[in-house]
């Protein structure tokens, strides 16, 4: 509910273009956005590179399997593991575990309001 409303008061709205854009036309869009918030899809890298604030909410399954973002990247780019992915992060086995591309960690136990305190991290150091 609360996470409702707070979409409601934003302006502008937030705006659902899934299926309704060719590939060009979701980079235009991923260019001017305020910020993105997506899964680990194309959609994601190409926020990413524009310099768009960019939430990536993942299960860490494959993540950094193929190289990792520039340092300079953390000023725009955010990723949302489930909380189990996020403790192997502090042991060291984060990059091991995700390279096996075979975890069954749910992307559910990822909460509404972690995205959001992301999201309000990246807009506010907009604002600085």
């Amino acid at each position: 509910k609360r996470i409702r409303a707070r979409v409601k008061k934003l302006t502008p709205p937030i705006i659902n273009y899934c299926d309704k854009t060719t590939l060009v036309e979701l980079a235009f869009l991923l260019k001017h956005a305020a910020i993105v918030i997506t899964n680990d899809t194309a959609a994601m890298h190409m926020a990413a590179v524009q310099g768009t604030r960019t939430i990536c909410v993942t299960s860490g399954s494959h993540a950094f399997r193929f190289n990792h973002y520039p340092e300079n990247f953390n000023n725009w780019l955010r990723f949302i593991f489930p909380p189990q992915m996020e403790a192997l992060k502090k042991t060291g086995q984060f990059t091991q575990y995700a390279s096996d591309y075979k975890n069954n960690i749910p992307i559910h136990s990822i909460t509404a309001a972690r995205v959001c305190a992301a999201a309000d991290e990246l807009l506010q150091d907009a604002k600085e």
